[in-house]
């Protein structure tokens, strides 16, 4: 379905590549994750997936070093991404970007 609006789906593969990124968000190590080999697609699915790890301590809160992931991957991307022509494709008003 996702396929039809041009989102990639996200194949089983790629869901096994997490398991390292997911070991190191429930340890608190998400710096240690290289920005420019994800998308956010992938520090989202992490992030879900260390959410539901029966490793992770019940009172250990993986918002901020998740969200330090995603903010990290879009600047990654924001810096590797084409020049944009003047005034063109800037997104929607008031949507936040680091």
């Amino acid at each position: 379905m996702l396929d039809n609006k041009g989102i990639p789906s996200f194949s089983f593969s790629e869901w096994l590549s997490l398991e390292q990124s997911t070991e190191l968000l429930v340890s608190g190590k998400s710096d240690a994750i290289d920005p420019a080999k994800f998308d956010l697609r992938h520090a989202l699915n992490a992030a879900w997936l260390a959410r539901v790890d029966r490793r992770r301590p019940a009172d250990r809160d993986l918002t901020e070093p998740a969200m330090e992931l995603a903010v990290r991957i879009m600047r990654a991307q924001k810096n590797n991404a084409p020049a944009r022509a003047a005034g063109g494709g800037q997104g929607a008003p008031g949507i936040w970007r680091p």
